[in-house]
């Protein structure tokens, strides 16, 4: 009985090295956790996009990351535009940019890197992208600003094109020939039309901050700002007219500002034009229509075409060709501008316009402080107050230094085309997307006789 009791210790010890055993050998046997390919962070899913990218044919290109993920059903969209695209499951976001810094419409392109398995596709576009009707970023500042950057070859990136002691060949050698004598019955008077056409302004804050630095260098200079209409059920006016308001409004104001100054006591007014906004080209003639696009169909002042969302520069010339006074000066800043030039000289009383760009061309945010990595710094930086485009910020700063050393304006100082003249003296000084190389403004005087009713050209035509 004694040997008896005493193996029962030990057949027990035995089973319990035969159970721990058994144990071992099923936690070295169990399978291991699978190779993952989700992409679960920024930097995973910007080497995706590196390795899915055709950097090599994109010079010039930057590349932004979203730095969070789309959901299933989210709805990826443009502004303006009627193409929307849904992922059906997490999908990382880029957008690509061949010109970056360029806020108005242009070609762009929106891609896309699953989050399960690193699959990529792509989709062209041609504006900021929105992210279930709201922008992903709400204006270009914001997205240049961005630390998400999966590649950048950008045109900031490079060296200065032209400096500002080179632009001597870019002066005005042939300004717009003025009356010999203004024979004004009434006491010179002076205003500046603003105008765009963003259907909702608020959406492009960049397009705000160039009429309103317009306005405020305008004023400066002793310049009566039109007040428009924006919002009949609010009463709401703004110094800017907005082109695409519902019902042809806006097409209407310009047309009433016509009425009110086509008296020939109205001869002698100086009035400065600024045209700013969304264009689009019409392909279908022998040659590209430049044009601003309206939200509704236009067939022109005497419906003599077939109804486009277009407002064309020869409409401009149409109603601006009524006008009484000898002096309009225009300005323009959208993408292609230089195709505003020729209908608008055509009108006898143009004496000059400005044009930000020529065609093929865009305008650009005045976000852009440093060209070169910090060779080349701006002379007139968002520090400095610049603000929206390159262009417009570069004209108004030079308008409102000269207006600082004119302080006691006469008939004669503030004159309109003295105003351009220090504009387009200021772009060729501040503008950096002109020194990069990247747009090449212009200015024209007039070509044609004024036909002024109450002056005489001081040049032979």
């Amino acid at each position: 009985m004694k040997k008896r009791y005493a193996a029962n210790p030990l057949l027990f010890s035995v089973a319990i090295l035969a159970l721990a055993a058994c144990s071992e050998k099923e936690q070295e046997t169990a399978p291991k956790t699978a190779a993952t390919t989700q992409i679960r962070n920024v930097s995973a899913a910007t080497d995706a996009f590196k390795k899915s990218l055709d950097l090599d044919s994109k010079r010039g290109t930057r590349v932004t990351l979203w730095n969070d993920m789309l959901a299933a059903g989210d709805a990826v969209g443009e502004s303006g535009g009627s193409d929307i695209y849904r992922p059906d499951s997490f999908e990382w976001f880029a957008l690509i940019d061949p010109k970056p810094g360029a806020y108005f419409n242009h070609p762009v392109a929106y891609a896309f890197v699953s989050y399960a398995d690193g699959s990529y596709k792509k989709v062209n576009r041609v504006g900021l992208p929105l992210l279930n009707q709201a922008p992903l970023w709400n204006r270009v500042s914001d997205l240049l600003h961005s630390e998400s950057i999966a590649h950048s070859d950008c045109w900031f990136d490079h060296h200065p094109y032209r400096t500002p002691e080179s632009d001597v060949d870019a002066s005005i050698e042939d300004w717009p020939p003025r009356m010999a004598a203004d024979q004004c019955p009434n006491q010179k008077r002076t205003y500046a039309l603003l105008i765009h056409n963003i259907p909702n302004v608020k959406d492009s804050p960049e397009t705000i901050e160039n009429l309103e630095f317009m306005a405020e260098a305008l004023k400066a200079a002793g310049y009566s700002i039109l007040e428009f209409a924006q919002n009949k059920a609010n009463g709401e006016n703004k110094p800017y007219l907005n082109l695409s308001r519902e019902r042809g409004a806006g097409i209407y104001q310009i047309k009433n500002f016509v009425n009110i100054h086509r008296d020939y006591n109205d001869c002698c007014e100086e009035i400065i034009v600024y045209i700013t906004g969304e264009t689009a080209v019409d392909n279908s003639g022998r040659h590209p229509a430049v044009y601003l696009t309206l939200p509704f169909g236009y067939p022109g002042e005497h419906g003599d075409r077939k109804p486009m969302k277009a407002f064309f520069p020869e409409d401009f010339a149409t109603f601006f060709s009524e006008l009484k006074t000898c002096h309009v000066n225009v300005v323009v800043d959208t993408n292609n501008a230089v195709s505003f030039v020729e209908d608008l000289l055509t009108i006898p009383q143009t004496e000059s316009v400005t044009a930000s760009c020529q065609m093929d061309e865009y305008t650009y945010s005045a976000a852009i402080d440093m060209l070169a990595d910090g060779v080349f710094v701006d002379r007139f930086a968002t520090q400095d107050g610049e603000k929206g485009s390159e262009f417009t910020s570069s004209f108004a700063k030079g308008i409102l230094e000269y207006a600082q050393e004119n302080p006691d304006p006469d008939d004669f100082t503030m004159n309109a085309h003295r105003l351009v003249e220090a504009g387009w003296d200021a772009v060729l000084q501040y503008d950096l997307t002109y020194i990069a190389g990247q747009t090449t403004p212009t200015t024209k005087g007039r070509i044609i006789s004024s036909d002024c009713p109450c002056g005489i050209d001081n040049r032979k035509m």
